[in-house]
């Protein structure tokens, strides 16, 4: 395979102030490619002939010119560095390869933790903060258990993440759940380190026969329907916090136990006629196919969003000020969860619920295991939930309760 680099003038259009661009090429069989050289500072690369032929040839250079001329050899050699990885790691050599790594100042010598920061920028500049905040959580872990300043992507091997989760289990005294989350971030970071070929395929540590992440059954977390009711009918001076957990939880269970983080980001503008539509902020950034969930606005929950509604600005409730920062805007989500959380265990003990130590979330588990008592379908409740897959939807729905399983043998013969 003929494959070079080089650094060249690109002649072909004269700048404005009569430069020409100086462009890397990479040849891969006799076909060819141009891409930009950039200075220290981001800005292209421009020379006249002149010049251009003297930084070349090297002779007699002013500190000026020796310093472009340094950036320009290393950009020939970080490239032939990349080409190295590609064919090591993931061949074969494509100019789409190249491009996605050069573009994006990929180092051919990168650690762990430049994937991690990597990863954790690309967030933050689509302002998906909670989860970049995750990312860091899980980056500052691993430092705990490792110094990754220096360490090698080829160093994430099974016996690596062994240890790794026997350290989080006996120094950190962290759930399977819990280590499942950090494993899961370093999941994708091992997945963008191949990508970027700082790793080979073969190197993937994760799954059968290798490293798998640990997790145990998810709790329970489903009211009773004596619950609901009691709920429905608890009266709540108006404007108090017990007055607001309630009704949030309750336009919650009603809009098919929709996510309290989609609730938050509810606009007027999602309601159009009798309907209510959104995408699920969690499958945003995700799905390829995003799902619009479409809900009736019924009596009850019409009566909710009158109760609830902001008279200002362009979201439904009161809850985020549309002229703050993003990440003003994510805690005061997490601030009003948190709240909303705190009151609703009050109300759990104050109305004597099955379930003392409720929150949001047992809004949306609730419903899907009601409905799926009322015969419903997995199917059908999959979808209402906005889940792309039913695998998930299982671990909404609640077992059956006790008195239930007393009575499940008794007509059998």
């Amino acid at each position: 395979m003929g494959l070079t680099t080089r650094y060249i003038l690109d002649e072909r259009r004269a700048l404005a102030d009569g430069n020409y661009p100086v462009k890397l090429i990479l040849t891969i069989d006799r076909h060819h490619r141009k891409y930009s050289i950039q200075d220290q500072k981001g800005t292209g690369i421009s020379l006249d002939k002149g010049r251009f032929e003297k930084i070349k040839k090297g002779h007699r250079l002013n500190e000026t010119d020796k310093e472009l001329r340094n950036i320009l050899n290393e950009c020939v050699e970080f490239s032939d560095q990349l080409i190295s990885n590609i064919i090591r790691n993931n061949p074969p050599i494509t100019f789409n390869k190249f491009s996605d790594l050069y573009k994006n100042k990929v180092r051919p010598t990168a650690s762990i933790k430049d994937v991690f920061e990597k990863v954790i920028s690309r967030l933050e500049k689509e302002e998906r903060l909670g989860t970049a905040t995750s990312y860091k959580t899980a980056m500052n872990t691993l430092a705990k258990f490792k110094n990754i300043e220096g360490l090698s992507t080829h160093s994430i091997t099974p016996d690596f993440l062994k240890l790794f989760e026997a350290f989080l289990k006996k120094d950190l005294s962290l759930s399977a759940n819990s280590i499942g989350v950090y494993m899961r971030s370093l999941k994708v970071i091992v997945n963008q380190a191949i990508a970027d070929s700082l790793m080979d395929q073969s190197e993937y540590p994760f799954g059968k026969g290798k490293y798998q992440i640990p997790k145990e059954s998810t709790r329970k977390r489903s009211l009773k329907k004596e619950d609901m009711i009691k709920l429905v009918n608890y009266e709540a001076i108006e404007g108090s916090p017990y007055f607001l957990a309630k009704n949030y939880f309750l336009f919650s269970f009603f809009c098919n136990g929709m996510n309290f983080a989609d609730l938050v980001e509810l606009k007027k503008i999602n309601i159009e006629g009798d309907w209510l539509k959104y995408y699920r902020k969690k499958t945003t950034n995700t799905a390829q196919d995003k799902k619009l969930i479409q809900i009736f606005i019924d009596d009850r929950i019409s009566g909710l969003i009158k109760t609830l509604k902001s008279s200002r600005g362009k979201y439904l409730f009161p809850i985020l000020n549309e002229k703050s920062s993003a990440e003003k805007q994510r805690q005061d989500r997490q601030q009003f969860i948190k709240t909303t959380n705190k009151w609703l265990k009050k109300i759990a003990i104050k109305l004597d619920l099955s379930v003392k130590d409720i929150s949001t979330y047992y809004a949306r588990h609730t419903w899907a295991t009601l409905q799926k008592r009322n015969g419903k379908s997995t199917e059908v409740i999959s979808d209402s939930l906005g889940h792309n897959s039913i695998k998930t939807t299982q671990i909404y729905l609640d077992s059956f309760d006790e008195d239930s399983l007393k009575s499940l043998n008794s007509d059998l013969l």
